[in-house]
């Protein structure tokens, strides 16, 4: 034993030594890099104990969301519950420094609406700078061109015919950055004010909870090797099994493993860390330290944080909860008898209303958990307020870039996606939702006007709808046309997903009256037809959930499926019943804890039901777009709005749009310009220099310059 040297052979296992302590027995203390614990050895004569520790913290944003105060119960709970010998501590520092409050405003999503040009504040002030600079350029060579006329009128040329063509897009393009740069200033505004109200309302928390192996006991070199096994695998399984898959995926809390030693010893140690207030105050020398520091805490509110009369983040007591669920561990205090409603935990929330429920719940906020919902069927009689609840759940849906939207419109009420909300007894209804007028809004989709050939054709690839989102609307088309379309894109659809599973959702399929592509919803000419979709439909309920589709079905009724469409209600596991007649009660019998429910309910209530969540009722918050039934006029003059005659391009410009479409469906990024020219065959500079300004002036596309060598231009197609 004499001849064994345990230190070297912790170094040959990947260790170093972070500490020690030789007063009465020696204790060393070590670090293992990949796995990111620590080992302690004591020595006792000639024996050894050692004991794996690792170090965790909470998280206010990781990849699964948002870590809310309310989670803290059931993590005491779980923690306390689950293992032998558990370290939990809390540090709370309500001075915080301007770094913690903009780290706050960057991770927050408010209301999970879509926010697709969120920036931090670096990036938004560079931005103003830089749109500022193109704006003055521009009006240079603006005032250049026009003075260039005034001196050459009546000179015939080339360059005089193309001159007021340069003026008419420069003009148009400074009114374009004139209006984003008011947008960006507005966003910049909005921010400061946000970090000014959070150094005000906000605190700096850590949440920190230890776990530990069992002691292994070592009496010889042999032995040694054996508990340094057992106390790195016990430690590692863990970290697995207790932490990653049971936090981090059953219950939706996330926690991040200590990846230096420094900090987690100085947090467990001094049971506090440093101030981080405290440490800006002592100048430069301190940096490093204050940006480790500021690593480790979450910034939460201990009051509402509110802009403009609007409520943008609500209080999280956390301190509180920590030790009001400590004394309710001790039974020291009663149970609280009014609780705020708790949304399910998710990965990508939609805010779709405020929920509430009996005398012993508070009305609150109430978010849809998409990745949670597989299928969702929403029922109710006409006026119910279906049409504002699907468009809520699509709205906030279109704030996850990666998730592509189909919608099947038969009466053609989707296409107000691309206006915003007008209506003045609608918007009266905003502030009740925390919304203000102002936030009314349009979103991009490509719309297909089937019946009255508006808008896009449908590709001739049928799988090219699997990218993007579109509007696909069956106005104007009879029943078997529209069952056979509807079939053949779901069978793409299918085609294109159903290659590969995933966990996340990948595709919104929306079917609005969906009764209309089944048999029971058609008249006997069109019953073939209508069986194929039945089938598509069918096969996607069925099939689709493990490859990321989730179908979104709205019908009056939910016993319009039965029968021959019984294997589509059977797979639909989130049921949204609103307003019905006595007629529905038996088809909510089986999901409802009174079923009778339905027929009490008030215009724009909901009761949502899952068997993860329970039944939760809400009320339905106001689109931000406008529902309304479009005549085909209107909707011509819509597209035409939005999209700019964009229909009107020249052969050349419809193949490069269509190219870069493609291209950015198989490499899931915009496609160079360069790439997309070569694809197409076009070799000519001048010919790509007119195609370029065709698809700028009609709005189809924008270019951006990448910053790689050759700063070369890719195309991102518009409205899909």
């Amino acid at each position: 034993m004499a001849d064994f040297d345990y230190r070297n052979a912790l170094k040959m296992e990947g260790f170093r030594v972070i500490g020690s302590i030789e007063d009465g027995l020696p204790v060393t203390v070590w670090w293992r890099e990949e796995q990111r614990f620590e080992l302690a050895v004591i020595q006792v004569r000639n024996c050894f104990l050692l004991r794996a520790t690792k170090h965790y913290r909470l998280a206010a944003m990781g990849k699964d969301g948002e870590t809310y105060a309310r989670d803290l119960g059931q993590l005491q709970s779980y923690l306390t519950g689950s293992f032998t010998q558990i370290y939990i501590s809390m540090s709370a520092f309500r001075d915080i420094t301007p770094s913690l409050a903009a780290k706050r405003v960057r991770e927050k999503n408010f209301r999970h609406i879509a926010d697709n040009e969120h920036q931090d504040g670096n990036d938004m002030k560079n931005d103003l700078q830089r749109t500022a600079g193109e704006i003055g350029f521009l009006k240079s060579v603006l005032q250049r061109d026009v003075g260039f006329l005034r001196l050459n009128h009546g000179e015939p040329g080339l360059l005089r015919e193309r001159i007021p063509d340069q003026i008419t897009m420069n003009r148009r393009r400074i009114t374009q950055l004139e209006e984003r740069e008011r947008t960006l200033t507005q966003q910049s505004t909005m921010q400061s004010q946000l970090e000014h109200e959070y150094l005000r309302k906000a605190e700096g928390v850590c949440i920190m909870f230890t776990v530990c192996s069992d002691i292994q006991v070592a009496r010889g070199p042999a032995e040694f090797t054996d508990a340094l096994f057992y106390v790195v695998k016990e430690i590692n399984d863990i970290h697995r099994y207790q932490i990653r898959q049971k936090l981090g995926g059953t219950l939706r809390v996330y926690a991040e493993e200590y990846d230096s030693p420094m900090i987690s010893l100085l947090t467990s140690w001094t049971a506090a860390l440093l101030n981080p207030r405290q440490l800006t105050a002592l100048g430069p020398d301190f940096e490093e330290l204050v940006k480790a520091v500021e690593e480790q805490l979450m910034v939460l509110p201990t009051q509402d944080v509110s802009v403009g009369g609007s409520t943008k983040d609500e209080k999280k007591l956390v301190g509180a909860r920590v030790f009001r669920d400590f004394l309710k561990m001790l039974e020291r205090v009663p149970t609280v008898s009014t609780r705020a409603i708790e949304s399910p935990k998710s990965r990508m929330p939609v805010y779709v209303g405020i929920a509430s429920g009996g005398s012993d719940r508070l009305a609150a906020p109430w978010e849809l958990p998409i990745d949670k919902t597989c299928s969702i069927i929403v029922t109710g009689r006409t006026g119910s307020g279906k049409s504002f609840l699907s468009r809520t759940i699509v709205e906030g849906c279109t704030g996850y870039k990666d998730l592509a939207i189909i919608i099947f419109d038969p009466r053609n009420q989707w296409v107000g996606l691309l206006c915003p909300q007008d209506g003045p007894e609608i918007l009266g209804k905003y502030a009740e939702f925390g919304f203000e007028p102002s936030h009314a809004r349009s979103f991009r989709f490509t719309y297909h006007g089937l019946g009255y050939k508006l808008g896009e054709p449908l590709p001739e690839d049928l799988r090219e709808l699997a990218q993007g989102r579109h509007i696909i609307s069956f106005d104007g088309l009879d029943a078997s046309s529209r069952c056979v379309q509807f079939a053949n894109i779901q069978k793409a659809l299918f085609d294109v997903y159903s290659r590969s599973e995933s966990d996340a959702p990948r595709v919104l399929i929306v079917v609005e009256e969906s009764v209309r592509f089944t048999r029971k919803g058609v008249e006997k000419e069109a019953q073939p037809a209508a069986q194929m979709a039945e089938q598509s439909l069918e096969q996607v309920a069925r099939e689709g959930r493990k490859a990321g589709m989730i179908l979104l079905l709205c019908t009056q009724r939910a016993g319009d499926y039965s029968h021959g469409t019984i294997g589509i209600r059977q797979n639909v596991t989130t049921r949204i019943f609103m307003q019905n007649s006595d007629t529905d009660v038996e088809s909510a019998q089986d999901w409802l804890p009174d079923s009778r429910e339905i027929v009490r309910l008030r215009r724009g209530e909901a009761l949502v039901s899952n068997p993860e969540w329970g039944t939760v009722r809400i009320s339905v918050r106001p689109p931000l777009s406008k529902v309304w039934q479009f005549t085909p006029e209107d909707t011509r003059k819509l597209v035409d709005s939005v999209f700019q005659n964009s229909a009107g391009l020249s052969s050349d410009a419809r193949a490069v749009l269509d190219a870069a479409r493609r291209l950015k469906g198989l490499i899931g990024v915009p496609p160079k310009l360069a790439t997309v020219a070569e694809h197409l065959g076009i070799t000519s500079r001048r010919r790509l220099d007119g195609i370029v300004q065709e698809l700028q002036k009609a709005s189809a596309v924008k270019f951006k310059r990448l910053k790689e060598r050759g700063k070369p231009l890719v195309i991102e197609p518009l409205g899909g």
